[in-house]
């Protein structure tokens, strides 16, 4: 180590060259950066529900908005209403992107009222045409919504004050901003004092997240100076807050150009990971500036302060470093392109710190002038005066003695255990109503609740009937077993409703007999059941029940709404589901066959499944590389031991924030976990290397561990609360409820690896005083 560090500082104007050329590079590259969402990444590819989603993408598509006109007093059944009906059904179909032949809605010719004539069947629109105005023509026309099926509770509220204009787009050709916009627009010019009108869908909440990027931006900045404000205060000195800030800025540069180098994007919501690794660099460069004005302070040469604090701080920089890239790389085994795409940006963003955070520090403060005032800023346990030094006289005093190391010991045990109650009662996927990205009192949150107050639901469960016979489900027993699948998923008190085509066959049967109720059931015969599956059809363009069934009638889709998709919701409507194909006779015996599951429902369930089995695994799998590798390094079985206990209990303890939080484990927060136990390591193996290097002049325990506590442990107390004051800024800043969940949430996670190495690890190794200590690191000898 020291003929390289000796090396390095003789040549370190031709290493400095050739980090700045790599920094041109990756700023260059940086154009390409792509920070957009795409759909396509967000679900578990090979799932059998995503292959189903794959596979009929025209009976439900999550590029769909709904808008919503309510009247506030009354019904829609008046000519200002209904006119506006109309207007937003028309600027709807105008949205460039939208699906033509997917847009629902009492205007839409799509939906057609079936009635028996005296020439026969006959299909006509609801409200297409001239908008009825006597109240003989809106008797007529009210009569016609409440008898056609499929309409109210889907397109008419129970309550009949509200409709819903329901529009599909291309996703090729979406653009979320556009659409966003659109629709915002639309409810400008309808909304008036007698009419309330709002949106929901994926294309809107996404263009909620769009139209607060900018603010991310600010928030980014801010979190910036903010971090900026404290090295100078607590610094004082120009290479303590310069060097820090250009390591920053450096690592923020090659990481983004990462980004655009592999042509991946990087989806808004988890911009606060990146965040959190801008702030790991600065973390590495105070340390190393912590131990520099130590030594400086010691030698008064800053050759030597230079050289000897990379000796020190590059083994563990790296060990830790080691474990925060293993904790993003080892996520890509999820099968969600999301995921992957920020494990390996991130994963290689992390690796590039050991140039652009411990190098670049080490070189830049071989160039900076050295502070004069490095005895201001360094703490000793010999300096016996300051609120610092009774800070941590404070904290070493829990550690002092093996009774004080019992009673910590105890305490942090039993905060484990109750932390592990608390993350078992953590759900998976979604815990509140709505969606978890933005604030409950979101205009989109108070969408989604209004809509489900007032139709049959927002959310939906979709199973496909497929049927490989020449007639395919227009035969008696697939239509049976359509009805009976609706019937026994009706008997669930949370299912608001559902609808399929077999829902029209039964009503076509009893306009076909004189409109006796009786007739309203699938006939026996299969031939009965074509014919009145055709007569369901008069009328028809192409495409007008493709979200229905298939156009060779192969396969026919069943709509179950819910009311939300809570992760118990999920697993109880799928649980459901199953329990009827599972018990249906038909699908064992070659005939119709039920497929789970597309809708929000059955790809939500399929993420749902792959998070709660990826977990388990990433903590095992990130668990055993920090053991290996610090097993390795310290040499020591216990010392491996002892960190992947300590950053397990950190997850725990980060799972059961999440619980107190309200905050389900989805794809967006799963990184979190891995990311979390990879990067808080890093403070107990500073602390641990520091001790290390205590024992060589002063093998005492209770002298060695105060003065680690002091220098190290003043470092890093110091450097997480400057990463934590850049994070929880999101906290308060943000109008994006997850990334304020996340800044709190990854504030709380540094600020417990902190506690736990201060106070845990220090109070374990004065309890067992293990010899593993002795040796230091493998590779500073």
């Amino acid at each position: 180590m020291r003929k390289w560090a000796d090396w390095l500082y003789d040549h370190r104007l031709a290493a400095g060259a050739a980090i700045l050329l790599l920094t041109l590079f990756f700023a260059w590259e940086v154009k390409n950066l792509d920070i957009s969402t795409r759909f396509s990444d967000l679900y578990p590819r090979n799932h059998p529900h995503t292959k189903l989603f794959e596979k009929y993408p025209a009976f439900g598509s999550p590029f769909t908005v709904s808008l919503v006109i309510q009247v506030k007093k009354g019904t829609i059944y008046n000519p200002q209403t209904l006119q506006k009906i109309q207007e937003g059904t028309r600027l709807v179909d105008l949205i460039p992107g939208v699906d033509h032949d997917q847009i629902l809605s009492i205007a839409s010719r799509k939906v057609k009222h079936v009635e028996a004539t005296v020439g026969g069947i006959q299909s006509s629109n609801l409200l297409v045409g001239p908008v009825p105005q006597t109240k003989e023509e809106i008797a007529k026309l009210t009569e016609k919504t409440r008898s056609t099926g499929g309409v109210i509770g889907a397109l008419v509220s129970v309550q009949e004050d509200a409709a819903l204009i329901q529009a599909t787009f291309i996703e090729r050709l979406t653009d979320f901003n556009v659409i966003f916009n659109s629709i915002n627009g639309i409810i400008g010019k309808l909304q008036d004092q007698n009419h309330e009108v709002y949106a929901a869908g994926q294309p809107m909440l996404t263009g909620w997240v769009y139209h607060y990027q900018n603010e991310m931006y600010v928030i980014f900045g801010v979190g910036l100076v903010a971090m900026a404000l404290f090295l100078v205060f607590h610094f004082r000195n120009i290479s303590g807050v310069v060097t820090p800030l250009v390591v920053g800025i450096t690592s923020a540069i090659w990481g983004f150009g990462f980004a655009g180098v592999l042509g991946y994007n990087l989806d808004p919501l988890i911009i606060v990971v990146p965040v959190l690794l801008v702030a790991r660099a600065l973390s590495h460069s105070v340390q190393m500036c912590e131990r520099y004005f130590e030594i400086y302070n010691q030698a008064g040469d800053v050759r030597k302060a230079s050289i000897e604090s990379l000796i020190s701080l590059f083994p563990p920089g790296v060990v830790g470093i080691i474990c925060d890239a293993a904790g993003l790389f080892i996520i890509a085994i999820a099968p969600i392109r999301l995921i992957e795409k920020l494990a390996y940006v991130c994963g290689l963003w992390s690796l590039t710190l050991v140039i652009t955070a411990i190098l670049l520090t080490f070189l830049l403060l071989s160039y900076l002038p050295p502070p004069g005032n490095v005895q201001s800023v360094i703490l000793t346990s010999e300096r016996k005066s300051g609120f610092l030094y009774r800070i941590f006289s404070s904290i070493a005093l829990f550690s002092s003695t093996r009774r004080w190391a019992v009673s910590t010991c105890t305490f942090f045990l039993a905060v484990t255990v109750l932390s592990g109650w608390w993350a078992f009662q953590r759900g998976i996927g979604d815990v509140n109503p709505g969606t978890p990205l933005l604030w409950p009192n979101s205009p989109y949150n108070l969408a989604i609740k209004r809509i489900n107050e007032r139709f049959a639901g927002f959310d939906v469960l979709q199973v496909v009937l497929e049927d490989t016979s020449p007639q395919g489900i227009r035969t008696s027993g697939a239509l049976d077993l359509m009805q009976s699948f609706q019937r026994h998923m009706e008997r669930d008190k949370e299912v608001g409703g559902t609808f399929s085509f077999a829902d029209l066959v039964p009503q076509v049967n009893r306009l076909f007999h004189g409109g006796f109720s009786k007739w309203s059931v699938v006939p026996d015969a299969d031939v009965d059941a074509a014919m009145l599956f055709q007569l369901a059809m008069t009328g028809a363009s192409p495409g007008d029940f493709d979200r229905l069934f298939t156009r060779n009638f192969a396969a026919g889709n069943i709509n179950v709404w819910y009311k939300d998709h809570l992760g118990g919701t999920v697993e109880r409507a799928l649980r459901r589901a199953r329990e009827f194909i599972e018990h249906d006779k038909a699908s064992a015996n070659g005939g119709p066959n039920l497929r789970l599951a597309s809708g929000t429902i059955g790809l939500l369930g399929a993420l749902n499944e792959t998070i709660g089995r990826l977990e388990i695994l990433t903590v095992l799998l990130i668990s055993l590389v920090i053991f290996v590798v610090t097993t390795f390094i310290y040499r020591s079985f216990i010392a491996g031991l002892l960190l992947t206990v300590i950053s397990n209990i950190a997850n725990l303890g980060t799972a059961a924030v999440m619980y107190h939080l309200g905050i389900g484990l989805d794809v967006n927060t799963l990184p979190i976990g891995a990311v979390g136990m990879g990067i808080g390591i890093d403070y107990n193996i500073y602390l641990m290397s520091r001790m290390c290097e205590e024992y060589r002049t002063n093998p005492d325990y209770a002298k060695l561990i105060p003065a680690s506590i002091f220098t190290t442990g003043k470092a890093i107390f110091f450097t997480a609360t400057t990463m934590i004051v850049g994070i929880i800024l999101w906290y308060f800043m943000s109008s994006l409820r997850f990334q304020a969940d996340m800044g709190l949430l990854l504030s709380s996670v540094m600020l417990a690896h902190v506690i736990l190495a201060l106070f845990f690890q220090a109070a374990f190794m004065m309890l067992l005083q293990p010899k593993f200590i002795q040796k230091g690191l493998f590779f500073t000898h």
